[in-house]
């Protein structure tokens, strides 16, 4: 009886582990999202850099630890189970993306010093003015300073920190992430191909993604700076962690809220990040979800009430 109730506790702890190691390169990515600001300032911007008290210092350099931590992990995981020919394998399956996301990013590139007008531009000038101001003093400070245009643009402005700090002033380090954020998006799309569209091949797929990314909305927005191009792009992104990625999927919705109102319309919840990220947590153990029909019925409210 012992022995029996010993192996069920052993099976038990294999699969929470073997839940872990899934999940762990979501967790991941949202350490080191949620640490490269800092890591940036620190080497680009410390002299404006004066904590107001140590719980401040704590947090900012308690990420930065918490992200190398998640990192070396991951490298420590990935270096157990990397084998040669599956790497070579999974390269040649996606060849055809790669390249496809390759001209997406060269498309683009010409277009990275375009200087912002309209409310492009009022976006930007906030946006460089509330960086000089800023001095990491704490949490409530960068809330006050970082609302542009009273807009709830706080997680867009700490992502796009992590290029401004780095390229200060000329809308390049801006463009540049953009432009990651746009290759990413294009990759999610095209998984999500592959996974709803039975029997497509590989190469179809990255097929559809070039056309949708050379569409004249997604290509000229690219790198026009405001909040509504990032968060149909991370709105994109939550699509896809809607299919097997509950983690990335919370934490994509969690930065749509943190962008501009007009998220409301497809979170369900103002609680963003802990609302699907902890809740689609659980439930994805649990619940088998009819992925397709969700995905459609969000698309469908995000286009007709945009």
């Amino acid at each position: 009886m012992f022995r029996e109730r010993e192996e069920c506790d052993c099976n038990i702890t294999q699969e929470g582990m073997d839940k872990i190691k899934k999940l762990w390169p979501e967790l991941t990515v949202i350490s080191v999202v949620g640490a490269l600001p800092i890591i940036m300032s620190l080497i680009f911007n410390r002299q404006a850099m004066k904590p107001d008290s140590v719980a401040t210092r704590v947090l900012m350099y308690g990420l930065i630890a918490v992200a190398v931590g998640m990192v070396l992990v991951q490298i420590a995981i990935w270096f157990r189970q990397f084998e040669i020919k599956r790497f070579v394998a999974g390269i040649k399956k996606h060849r055809v993306i790669m390249m496809v996301l390759l001209v997406v990013l060269l498309t683009r590139l010409p277009f990275i010093n375009v200087l912002p007008r309209w409310d492009s531009g009022e976006y930007y000038y906030n946006f460089v003015e509330s960086i000089r101001g800023f001095e990491y003093g704490s949490v409530m400070e960068y809330i006050m300073e970082f609302r542009l245009c009273d807009h709830p643009t706080l997680a867009w402005c700490y992502i796009y920190l992590i290029g401004e700090i780095v390229f200060p002033g000329g809308v390049v380090g801006s463009s540049l992430i953009s432009i990651a954020i746009t290759v990413i998006a294009m990759w999610c799309i095209y998984m999500m191909f592959l996974k709803l569209v039975d029997g497509i091949a590989e190469s179809r797929a990255a097929i559809y993604v070039l056309i949708i990314s050379m569409a004249p909305l997604v290509f000229s927005t690219t790198t026009y700076f405001n909040p509504d191009y990032p968060l149909a792009m991370f709105f994109v992104m939550a699509l896809y962690g809607q299919t097997n990625r509950p983690i990335f999927h919370g934490g994509c919705h969690g930065v749509c809220d943190g962008q501009i109102q007009t998220s409301a319309v497809f979170n369900r919840s103002p609680k963003g990040l802990i609302h699907f990220g902890f809740e689609r947590f659980f439930h994805h153990f649990v619940v088998k979800h009819h992925t397709a029909e969700i995905i459609g019925n969000q698309l469908h409210t995000f286009f007709l009430l945009r």
